[in-house]
């Protein structure tokens, strides 16, 4: 839910909220000064008014749903192991693919690359080059004053930061950072809304004992890069999910499935587990008897990370790039504008192509393209 100290920036946020629902059928609820604080009693008063999608679903304790995942992808037959990515190689005495792993080599027919922000790990080496940059953001837990409550997620729009119940704490959030990956953390802007939000809602003291700090994989038009890699057989390709991970990693799974399906002529069950995101190996039994995928991803970490894309944005990843429309607790979509004649209009990345419409399950903002080289 957005709130809004003003009346300009809750009238403004009004129209944009009319005018994604007319575009892309997304629902929402608006809120008068005196509903938001019904609804959200220990907030600050005086509340110009609020904004509240009600499509999506919020999850209070990402970790959790992540090995249920995991737990249910064992439970259909799939392995869990832990390996070193950056090993993973062709072999050429066979077709198929190999990474390290303490217990040994594992081998397999296909790898999917879910690398999120650490995919170049494993794409440079193969002569992948793709304008990959990273967004950092922080958040800490706060455990709420006074038996204050929080019922929903709520966005202080005009001070950029978000507070969400979450099983932790409140938790609080800031902005981006544009730094690089592996720079040291630099929580100034976590210090700086805090001192905002205690005003705002009743926060107590610090649960964690440092700053959580995440790196979002972006491309220059929040675009995923999804689908089979085009030098090599075998290799698909599943990051750059920038604040949407969580929200589009099951549905990147069956575009990578659909998508195997179809170039294979329905080799069933060859990328049937997906992208399980939250390990660094899997492998799992086939159904048809063809050798089964390796997902590469990330190990499980703290209680996952939350990713909701609340404002637009520019970053100089060689050259300045702008980004396409995030829109809030929505997937970011590809399309800038809208002819209503023929539909929306896609935005394609500077130097890279869009393959040509095929027939599939996966909806039109998982569009596939081609890597720069």
């Amino acid at each position: 839910m957005k709130v809004f100290r003003s009346d300009r920036a809750r009238d403004d946020a009004f129209r944009e909220a009319d005018r994604l629902t007319a575009d892309f059928r997304v629902n929402h609820v608006k809120l008068t000064g005196a509903e938001v604080a019904a609804a959200e009693p220990a907030l600050v008063g005086g509340l110009a008014g609020g904004l509240r999608w009600s499509d999506p679903w919020s999850i209070r304790d990402p970790y959790s749903l992540v090995r249920a995942y995991v737990a249910l992808f064992e439970k259909l037959g799939g392995t869990v192991m832990s390996g070193d990515a950056a090993t993973v190689e062709a072999m050429l005495s066979a077709k198929g693919w190999r990474v390290a792993t303490p217990e040994g080599p594992v081998e397999a027919t296909d790898v999917v690359v879910a690398l999120g922000p650490w995919a170049d790990t494993v794409t440079r080496k193969l002569g992948y080059r793709f304008p990959l940059a990273v967004k950092r953001g922080y958040h800490m837990h706060y455990r709420p004053k006074d038996g204050a409550v929080l019922n929903n997620w709520v966005l202080d729009t005009e001070r950029g930061y978000f507070l969400a119940p979450m099983q932790r704490g409140i938790r609080l959030t800031t902005g981006a950072e544009f730094a690089r990956r592996d720079a040291p953390k630099t929580p100034v802007q976590l210090e700086r809304a805090e001192k905002v939000a205690r005003d705002f809602f009743p926060l107590g003291e610090r649960v964690d004992l440092e700053p959580w700090m995440g790196s979002r994989p972006c491309t220059p038009d929040m675009m995923p890069v999804i689908g089979k890699a085009p030098q090599h057989d075998g290799l698909w390709f599943a990051f750059g999910h920038a604040h949407h991970g969580l929200t589009l990693g099951p549905i990147t799974a069956g575009c990578s499935r659909d998508d195997d399906r179809r170039q294979a002529g329905d080799r069933s069950g060859a990328v049937s587990a997906g992208a399980v995101s939250g390990v660094r190996g899997l492998s799992g039994a086939s159904a048809s008897g063809v050798a089964p995928p390796l997902s590469l991803s990330l190990p499980l970490q703290g209680e996952g990370r939350r990713r909701t894309g609340l404002s637009k944005s520019e970053f100089r990843f060689g050259e300045t790039w702008r980004s396409s429309e995030n829109f809030p607790f929505i997937v970011p979509s590809p399309w800038r504008g809208r002819d209503r004649e023929r539909g929306p209009r896609p935005i394609l990345k500077s130097g890279a192509r869009r393959n040509p419409p095929q027939a599939s399950s996966c909806p039109p903002f998982t569009s596939r393209l081609c890597p720069v080289t």
